[in-house]
Order: C-alpha cells, then sequence, then structure tokens
C-alpha cells in the first residue's frame, strides 16, 4: 500500500496517539449520521481510523462498521479498543471492499493525507448510489493562548507535511467529477490533559516523529513547560466537518 512517508511514523507512536488524541463532540456524530441516513441501519466506511477515535462512537450506528487503516500498529490499538468494528488493512486508493455497498464514509483527521482525484473515485466506487462522505478535522482554536504557544512551537517543524490548514484538500473536492457539496458543521469544543496527555498530543504529530531524538527532545521539553507538573489543562477546539454527496445522490436540504 501506498502510503506518505511522514505518515509512516504514526507507527511509532500509536499507545500515544490514542492516549493524546481528543475524541469528537456529540453534534457532530449526530449531524454526521443524518447526513449518512444510517440511523441504526446501514454500512458505514472510516478510512484512515488511526486508533478509530471515531470508529467507536460510530459503532453505535450501522449494521456493519468497517475501519480501513494502512498502519498496522494503529490497527492494533483499534482492534482491541473498537472489537465491534470490522478493521481492515486498506487505504483510499484501494479498499478491499465491495462496489455500491456504503452508506457512509468518514475521513477522520485523514483526508488531507490521501486528497486527491484516484482516492475520490474509490471512495465514489464504494459508496452506494446516493451515498454521502464526509471530511472531519479537531483543529486549534486560535483564540486560546495555550493553542497559539503550542502553534508556535510545533508549526515551524511541519515543512510540506500534508495539513487540512493549507486548504489543498477543498480544491480536490471543489474540482471533483465525483462529489457535491452537502453541508458543513462546526462546533466549539475542548480537550481536558495534564502535562503527559499535552506530551502525548504533540508527540504524535507526524512530523514530529521524523525529528532527530535531540531536536524531538528539545521540543517536547518546552511542551512540557506549558502545562503544570499536577493537574490539568483546557485545550479549546474547533471541530470542523464537510459532507458531500455522489453525484448522482440528492443534496439534504
Amino acid at each position: 500500500m501506498t502510503i506518505h512517508p511522514t505518515a509512516l511514523g504514526f507507527a511509532n507512536v500509536a499507545a500515544a496517539y490514542e492516549r493524546g488524541r481528543p475524541s469528537y463532540p456529540q453534534d457532530l456524530l449526530d449531524w454526521l449520521v443524518a447526513r449518512g441516513d444510517v440511523g441504526t441501519g446501514g454500512y458505514v466506511v472510516d478510512l484512515g481510523a488511526g486508533t478509530g477515535k471515531l470508529t467507536r462512537l460510530l459503532a453505535g450506528h450501522g449494521d456493519r462498521i468497517v475501519a480501513v487503516e494502512p498502519i498496522e500498529e494503529m490497527r492494533g490499538e483499534l482492534e482491541a479498543l473498537v472489537p465491534q468494528a470490522e478493521v481492515v488493512a486498506g487505504n483510499a486508493e484501494s479498499m478491499p471492499l465491495g462496489s455500491g455497498v456504503a452508506d457512509l464514509v468518514t475521513c477522520g483527521q485523514s483526508f488531507h493525507w490521501f486528497a486527491n482525484e484516484r482516492a475520490l473515485g474509490e471512495i465514489a466506487r464504494v459508496l452506494k448510489p446516493g451515498g454521502a462522505l464526509v471530511l472531519v478535522w479537531n483543529t486549534r482554536d486560535e483564540a486560546d493562548p495555550l493553542q497559539r504557544s503550542l502553534a508556535a512551537l510545533v508549526d515551524e517543524r511541519r515543512g510540506a507535511t500534508p495539513a487540512h490548514e493549507t486548504g489543498a484538500w477543498r480544491e480536490v473536492m471543489s474540482a471533483s467529477d465525483s462529489f457535491l457539496p452537502d453541508g458543513e458543521l462546526t462546533v466549539s469544543t475542548t480537550q481536558l490533559v495534564d502535562r503527559a496527555g499535552l506530551l502525548d498530543r504533540v508527540e504524535s504529530t507526524s512530523f514530529v516523529t521524523q525529528l532527530a531524538g535531540p531536536k524531538r527532545a528539545e521540543l517536547l521539553g518546552a511542551v512540557a513547560s506549558l502545562a503544570p507538573r499536577d493537574g490539568h489543562v483546557e485545550l479549546h477546539l474547533i471541530t470542523r466537518a464537510y459532507a458531500y454527496r455522489r453525484r448522482d445522490g440528492k443534496i439534504a436540504p
């Protein structure tokens, strides 16, 4: 399977990813389930599922929940934590699934890694006529001083790593022959973390895993200084979701 070289770093931090990454708010779950029209039935595919942060929320919806994840170590966490999901090895350009089977495909924190027409063609193949694709990201609330401090430390090390913030994925969606926009959702939320959780959040960032040992240690030391030795801090987040419908489907009001 083809995987972006930087994304391969997730193999080394799967446990930290699970500990440090936030979940998603209930408002998002209600919205995307309605967009996918799955209710308590249907077929849901979580693509680029990671350790299953979104998969586990979807597990109460749909008769079949399939999590597609290319990295073995992430799949291991997912299988242990979301036993009700069917976990398969695959990527966005090649899913080991039938054609026209899914009511809903979700991409949580993942679409920027494979934002290309080939992937969209594969997603369209797997979806039923009129099926929904929902792209989801938890993003920093830049009004939060702590998030601004983290950004100042971390983002200068990003380099050319794909990111939601660049907006390149929007250009791919706009040019797609497979999908039409079907609504957006923005929800403010928070994540409560202790110092260890804050370190896990940063250490599980793809490009941080690629830093040489001394540079990574220097960064994590600076991050540790932002949280008290005992107690917790709040990370303010904005969850952003974007729904699309296969072009042969009905657009929601």
